[in-house]
């Protein structure tokens, strides 16, 4: 029964974070404005989340109204959707856009698969993570590297690195890392 509660919570905060799913599809379809609305939401989200933490009254109402979706470490720390918007707004004006997309799908899908594998069948763990999961992500990524980036060998070096950092224990929002790290790898590749 708590494998199934596990299960069941991670479903409900994997389905919300699926939904940020609309920051690298914004930048495919919209790029200009989305640019604009994604630097905006950063901005707003950034200065809730900081009222939140430095303003009891303020965190208790989103406890209560919102705290379902967020982890426990979250309840002390940055969410991870702040965490999320901080590095998509970083990865849009540091990189090539396709690199920038890229590295976001890798965080939304790949991160999610391997949290969802990962708990559903994953025997294999090392640090509270499967190997399985890591696995998922891997593929994951690599999909979606292929999809945007269009060059196998960039994707390949994307998605490893998306779910090396996902799997190690790195005391860095994974949200925050796999993004960063994932599009310092291609860009580094690819002008090399």
């Amino acid at each position: 029964m708590n494998a199934n509660c596990g299960l069941r919570s991670e479903l409900r905060r994997k389905s919300l974070h699926l939904t940020m799913i609309v920051v690298p599809l914004g930048l495919v379809v919209v790029p200009g404005l989305w640019r604009v609305v994604l630097f905006g939401g950063t901005s707003l989200v950034l200065i809730l989340d900081l009222l939140r933490l430095s303003w009891p009254r303020f965190g208790r109402w989103f406890q209560r109204h919102l705290g379902r979706f967020a982890r426990g470490q979250e309840t002390r720390s940055p969410l991870g959707l702040t965490y999320f918007l901080v590095a998509s707004t970083l990865v849009v004006l540091l990189f090539p856009m396709q690199v920038a997309i890229a590295s976001q799908l890798f965080v939304v899908l790949g991160d999610a698969a391997a949290a969802l594998i990962g708990r559903r069948w994953g025997r294999n763990r090392w640090w509270g993570k499967s190997i399985e999961g890591a696995l998922a992500c891997l593929v994951v990524c690599f999909v979606a590297g292929l999809w945007v980036l269009a060059d196998w060998k960039l994707s390949l070096v994307g998605a490893t690195v998306a779910a090396l950092v996902e799997f190690l224990p790195i005391p860095v929002d994974d949200n925050l890392r796999i993004q960063l790290a994932s599009a310092l790898a291609i860009q580094w590749v690819s002008s090399g």
